[in-house]
């Protein structure tokens, strides 16, 4: 009889382990892309700094792009301004959600045409991969940091339009800065 008692604790451990691991296994899902109401969300902080709403947000294949506009319009500055903001944005992004390879935030350029009723049209955006993630600066704090991060060390991509380079003070200071 003993026999049979260590073979009923065993099979009895057993069921215990797998029906238990498949109970617990909530952490054990496979990471999943955000909805856009969860992406605005974790931008909240982002859009009240620099004074802007989503026009939109796109997610799919592990690519997050979100889109904004600010309120009011933004000066040509402002573009170069919250590029900073934006970098410190998507890393926390990328951190909070492991499905995401890369996540864009683009800022509109009212001034530029919008063909066939666009409803956006980039006049800056930021980049930022996920497989970057360690080339990057610890701190992304001043708009030359960002051009050094893109530029120097290719951490992460940046566009500005030509307009915003010709005409913004704040990216001459910038470019001064980063030489």
């Amino acid at each position: 009889m003993p026999l049979v008692n260590r073979w009923a604790r065993v099979v009895l451990a057993v069921v215990v382990a797998i029906v238990g691991g498949a109970c617990s296994s909530g952490s054990d899902a496979p990471p999943r892309e955000p909805t856009a109401a969860e992406v605005e969300a974790a931008a909240h902080d982002y859009l009240k700094t620099v004074r802007a709403e989503v026009v939109s947000v796109m997610v799919k294949d592990g690519h997050l792009g979100l889109y904004v506009r600010g309120v009011p319009e933004w000066p040509l500055d402002t573009f170069v301004d919250q590029l900073p903001v934006a970098v410190e944005t998507a890393r926390s992004m990328l951190e909070r959600w492991p499905a995401l390879a890369d996540v864009d935030i683009c800022g509109d350029g009212p001034w530029l045409p919008h063909p066939n009723g666009a409803k956006f049209v980039p006049a800056v955006r930021v980049q930022v991969f996920r497989d970057r993630l360690p080339r990057m600066p610890d701190k992304v704090a001043t708009p030359a940091d960002v051009m050094r991060a893109g530029g120097t060390d290719r951490s992460l991509d940046y566009f500005l339009e030509p307009r915003i380079v010709a005409e913004s003070a704040s990216y001459r200071a910038a470019r001064a800065a980063y030489r």
